[in-house]
Parts: C-alpha cells; structure tokens; sequence
C-alpha cells in the first residue's frame, strides 16, 4: 500500500471536523498524520526526513513548499485550502503551490484558484443526516460560540429580536485565544449554558431541543458546525458569507444576514425552513456518497495548470524604485523587530495591497503599496 502524509491543523484533532476525509484516504493509503497549530508552533519536520511518501495532503495549513522538500521526499502534493483561513488572491505564496494539486470544499474558492491557472477540483461535501428529524421549539435558539472578535451574543440581539425567544443556550467552548461574551443581565434569565462534552451524542441532543441554530463564525471552510445543524433539520442563521452562503438560500433552508451591516431577521415559517433543510441535507448526502470517491484519483493524476508568475510577483514602487513585491513580502513576514526582547522597536504590517512599515510599534514610517 502506498504512503501518505497528511499535515493539517491540531485544532481540527478535538474538534474532529476532517476525520471524514482521514478516513477516506486511509480506504487506499497507509496514512500518517502529523498535526501542528501554525499561529504557535514552528514547523519542523526533521522526525520526518527518512521517510518516503508517495502523496504529502496539506488541509488548511500552508507551510513553505520550501520547506516541504527540505525534510521530505514526495511524488505528489495535494492541497486543501479553507476560505476562512486562504491568504489573498495574488498572494505569492499562491505561486510557491503551483506544484499542488488543489482539491476545494468551497466553490467559491475553486472559482477564484481556477481563474489563476490552478488544477483545482470542487466537491460539495454533506454531513450524513440525521436518522430521525424533530422540530425543536421554535422560540428556544442554540448558539455555539467561538470567536469574540466574530460572532457574540450581541451579534444575535442585533440580527433577532431576542425577546421573541423564549430560552437561549449557549456552548461556551471558543477557540484558542478567544475570550467568552456574557450576555447582558436582562438576558440571563434566559440563558443555559455547556462546555465541551465527552459524548457528541449529548451535544446532539442539546441543539435538537431548538428549532433555531445561529452560526458561530463570520467565515468557514467546510463549515461543520452549522452543516450538523442543518443535518439535524435547524433553522440556521448565518452570515450571507462562504462557505454558508453556498448551502443556505435566504428563507428556504434557513436566513442569511450582512454581517457587516446586520439587519434585524423576521423569524417566520420556521417549521417549513426545517423540513426543506432536512431533505436538501438528505439529498445532498446521496450526491456526496456518490462523488466523494471520485476524489482519490485525483491524488496522483498529472497536474493540468497554467499559473501565472505575474498575477503574483507584482512590484512595489517607492519613490520611483521598483521593489519585487516577494522580498516586501519576506520582509513583512517577520512582522516585528524586539530591541532587548521586549520593546518592539521596528513592525510590519501586511494589509491587502499594502505594507506599513511602523517604530515602536505605533509611529508609521513608510508604507508601500503594489503597483497595479
């Protein structure tokens, strides 16, 4: 049997989101795992450097292809980007994975990487549904929350009108870094609230007593929280962003809102929402089974692309010196400069088009921006 490395994130080992995918690879290959959290670790893989593998798969993470081929020794590589964690559009670490076979979970990321030239392929994934479907009490709603920064309790009192509900319950279990928002004191009362359970199970059966699931993420990938909401028949409301939008239609299988901009939901015909829900997720599911398999031979088979240098190594101009915008890039990638370990005293920072170059961490020196 052949070999296969899989690199993905660590957070993704508690919440077993991708263990789906590990198992359709270990159908075909002898698969090893090796799991880090790139916002914390250093990449390293010199356990690895004996090893030979046929097939290395990267699931969200994007550690330098440099680097890859450092401490590894392998015929075929496959990436699986997330929309919630892709660098930009003409980023040059896009370049760097032309050698990548790209498989997506997102169409809205397959549209934009084939665009560039990429060998990318789209498969729809769905959750299997669930074996028997309840309504739940349409004025009990379940929130998940996970990032602050995102999505919170005051989040929900801006999109509906929470005194329409009659009970809350929220899973107070954020990601990594991430602070918990308590509600307000009127609404307390009526609030329950869970941590993370040793059995999936009872989690089930907490978000089955709700008719109303809020989305817990501005952004997803897959999306496999609100897609086990769904599977179960919620209503799910969520913001009108990928991947929800590409599974949610507004007042059909559950409420799409602008996050930015959020308006107020009218929360009717809930029951109806529910059973589209429950029957699009069942049809789904048939359709996944069907094609999922399709994705294995896409792991080995040559690569079909046509990617562009220029869409990525654009320069950067400052006072009519060209600069290549990889070496900005390099640069800015250090992001802070420590004069005794503890005083910040040069950053940089990358915003879309943009590098600002900043002393003591707030006076703005410079800034370059790509030419177009």
């Amino acid at each position: 049997m052949k070999k296969l490395l899989y690199i993905g994130h660590s957070y993704h080992n508690k919440t077993k989101s991708t263990q789906f995918l590990k198992d359709m690879l270990a159908s075909q290959y002898e698969v090893d795992v090796f799991s880090y959290d790139p916002s914390k670790e250093q990449l390293s893989f010199k356990q690895l450097k004996k090893v030979k593998y046929d097939i290395v798969v990267l699931f969200q993470v994007m550690p330098p292809v440099s680097k890859l081929k450092k401490y590894l020794d392998y015929e075929h590589g496959v990436f699986f980007p997330m929309f919630d964690a892709v660098p930009e559009q003409d980023d040059p670490r896009w370049y760097e994975y032309r050698e990548f076979r790209i498989i997506n979970f997102s169409k809205t990321v397959h549209d934009k990487l084939r665009a560039l030239g990429f060998d990318s392929h789209y498969f729809q994934y769905f959750p299997k549904p669930a074996d028997s479907f309840e309504f739940g009490d349409e004025k009990s709603l379940f929130f998940w929350q996970r990032r602050q920064e995102e999505i919170d309790i005051r989040t929900i009192e801006k999109t509906i009108d929470t005194d329409e509900l009659t009970h809350i319950h929220i899973h107070k279990a954020t990601d990594p870094n991430s602070a918990f928002a308590e509600p307000r004191k009127k609404l307390l009362p009526k609030c329950s609230f869970s941590t993370w359970f040793e059995n999936k199970e009872e989690l089930v059966a907490l978000m089955q007593r709700s008719a109303l699931y809020f989305a817990p993420r501005k952004f997803e990938g897959i999306g496999m929280s609100f897609l086990e909401a769904m599977a179960m028949g919620r209503c799910v409301i969520a913001p009108d962003n990928p991947t929800m939008n590409e599974y949610i239609s507004h007042h059909e299988t559950g409420f799409l809102y602008d996050f930015n901009n959020p308006q107020r939901i009218e929360l009717q015909n809930i029951s109806r929402i529910q059973k589209n829900t429950y029957e699009y997720i069942k049809q789904g599911y048939q359709e996944w089974e069907k094609k999922k398999f399709g994705l294995l031979p896409l792991l080995e088979r040559p690569l079909v692309q046509n990617v562009q240098r220029e869409k990525f190594y654009k320069p950067f101009k400052i006072t009519g010196v060209k600069i290549p915008f990889m070496t900005v890039l390099n640069f800015s990638h250090k992001k802070k400069y420590r004069l005794f370990n503890c005083v910040t005293l040069f950053k940089t920072v990358r915003k879309k088009n943009t590098v600002n170059f900043y002393l003591f961490d707030f006076i703005l020196l410079f800034s370059v921006q790509k030419e177009r």
